[in-house]
């Protein structure tokens, strides 16, 4: 098993909080977690040709591991594109070593939500390097509006993509015998806090040796548990996350209290144990 690494996301509480929370937090009641609202998403970028209009947006700006992105579309006399088949390529270019590599991702839908955004997901794999390295990400958008004209590319050059602390690699034993690895990301919908936190597991593989094409692994059996080594206990009401589609997981993890937590993963598939990946969360 790996290390414990922190993935640290501070909640900034008061002294009398605190006291209030370790006097209440060994009932290891289950309290709501976070809800809040959809967060305000970031403008990534704006492409344009000489019919279209394509935004490239997100939640939260770009890191690695799980980030959910959109695309807004619009003509250009004015006019929300609502109907297109996208295709997004993410590409790292790492300038010293010559070379080119993709990552997992999600495709958008045909059709635009309720907003006029076709969302989608991309797995970043790793950081930017420093502006001026050279190693730098990039998203490709192929465009198909589907009414007999050729489809266009547009270019979100030189994405920003901070490092961050939910990646880690599983080794495993492919069908033929040989050693391989899943990429597995953790990804928390909201900042992680005291009570129940739904969280996002992604687990995927290269099929090239480049890394350009992935494939997500969607037939695992994933059990959570944390504790708290530092007080001697665990948490109940956590839910093991279960497969939701392309390579995602989704669960609950219940923190009773305030302090740092080690949070554990074991993959079994078909019964077989497959390993385990671990994670510190501070709150």
């Amino acid at each position: 098993m790996t290390s414990p690494i922190r993935l640290v996301i501070p909640l900034r509480l008061s002294a009398l909080m605190l006291g209030a929370l370790a006097v209440a937090a060994c009932d290891d009641a289950a309290e709501p977690g976070p809800t809040g609202e959809t967060p305000e998403l970031v403008s990534l970028g704006l492409q344009a040709s000489d019919t279209l209009e394509v935004e490239l947006l997100a939640e939260d700006a770009p890191a690695v591991g799980l980030n959910r992105v959109y695309y807004r579309l619009t003509r250009a006399g004015g006019e929300a594109v609502t109907a297109a088949t996208l295709t997004q390529t993410p590409i790292m270019h790492m300038q010293a070593m010559g070379k080119e590599h993709g990552c997992p991702v999600e495709q958008p839908p045909a059709q635009a939500d309720a907003d006029g955004l076709f969302p989608a997901i991309i797995v970043f794999q790793m950081a930017s390097g420093e502006p001026g390295s050279g190693d730098a990400w990039r998203v490709e958008l192929a465009v198909d509006l589907g009414e007999g004209a050729p489809s266009e590319t547009f270019v979100f050059a030189d994405l920003p993509v901070a490092a961050s602390d939910a990646r880690r690699d599983l080794a495993l034993t492919d069908p033929m015998g040989s050693p391989s690895a899943a990429v597995v990301t953790l990804h928390f919908d909201q900042p992680p806090r005291v009570g129940l936190n739904t969280f996002t597991v992604t687990m995927h593989h290269k099929t090239d040796m480049h890394g350009m094409s992935w494939m997500p692994d969607d037939d695992c059996a994933i059990t959570v548990t944390p504790d708290m080594p530092s007080m001697g206990h665990g948490s109940t009401h956590n839910v093991d996350p279960v497969h939701v589609g392309n390579g995602r997981y989704e669960g609950t993890v219940n923190f009773t209290m305030p302090g740092l937590w080690r949070v554990v993963f074991d993959f079994s598939r078909d019964g077989a144990p497959l390993g385990a990946v671990e994670y510190t969360v501070a709150l």
